[in-house]
Parts: C-alpha cells; sequence; structure tokens
C-alpha cells in the first residue's frame, strides 16, 4: 500500500530502513497498544468527515503536501460506477486551502506522502518557510 500510493509507485530501497518502525510497533511489546492506537485512528479517518469543520479553523494553518501523494483510505471499498477520484493530493490541496481561512499551501511537486522521507532537504526548506510566513 505504501509503495503504491505514498509513493506513487515510485519506491526506492532506501526508504525500507524509515519502515522498521512499523514492524516494531506491530511486533513490540507495546503491540496491542499500537493496535488500538492505530484502530482510533483509523476510525477517525473513515467516520469524521472533518472538511466540513475546516472553515471553523481559527489558527494559522500552513498544509505541507507532496503533490505526487496518491494515499486514499478506503479505495479498496469505492463502487463500481462512482467517477470521483481518490488520493490526488495535487488536486485536494488546493481544494483544502479555499476551505481553511488563511491557509497557506506548500507543494512539494513530484513527491509523495512522506515528503520529509523522500528528500529532507527539500522539506526541511518548505518546512522552515512556512514556520516563517505569516
Amino acid at each position: 500500500y505504501q509503495q503504491k500510493n505514498y509513493y506513487d509507485g515510485k519506491w526506492n530501497t532506501t526508504y525500507s530502513a524509515l519502515t522498521d518502525f512499523i514492524t516494531g510497533q506491530i511486533q513490540g511489546p507495546d503491540k496491542e497498544q499500537m493496535a488500538w492506537v492505530n484502530a482510533k485512528t483509523y476510525d477517525m479517518i473513515f467516520t469524521q468527515p472533518v472538511i466540513t469543520e475546516f472553515k471553523d479553523l481559527a489558527v494559522p494553518v500552513k498544509l505541507i503536501i507532496g503533490t505526487r501523494d496518491r494515499t486514499g483510505p478506503g479505495r479498496n471499498w469505492k463502487k463500481d460506477g462512482v467517477d470521483y477520484e481518490l488520493g490526488r493530493y495535487d488536486k485536494l490541496g488546493k481544494h483544502a486551502a479555499t476551505l481553511i481561512p488563511d491557509a497557506q499551501l506548500f507543494e512539494l511537486d513530484n513527491l509523495g506522502h512522506l515528503p520529509h522521507i523522500e528528500d529532507f532537504e527539500r522539506f526541511k526548506n518548505v518546512f522552515k518557510q512556512a514556520l516563517a510566513a505569516e
């Protein structure tokens, strides 16, 4: 799933070491607690359409996205005949920024769901810009 959606099929073997922590989470001594945390996280993703609450945000919002991100939880449940496309962050980022008062969007072209993993230097520069932006 990560290879296909987080990185839009552009997996690099150097990313493998960065996923080792996931194995540790599901096999380590805290695996039951991690399973509970993951279940609660995915419950929120699937049952809380927070997009309707974006307009209520009253704090500075900086969105940093990778435009190649194709993450779309629930994609495998999409019904035949549905014509919208899940996980198009190159489009979703712009849309979300229009819904959030005074949001600033920072797009990292040609990076996926984890831009800080794919290109930390590029991410770091944009992160510093986002922190400095008024």
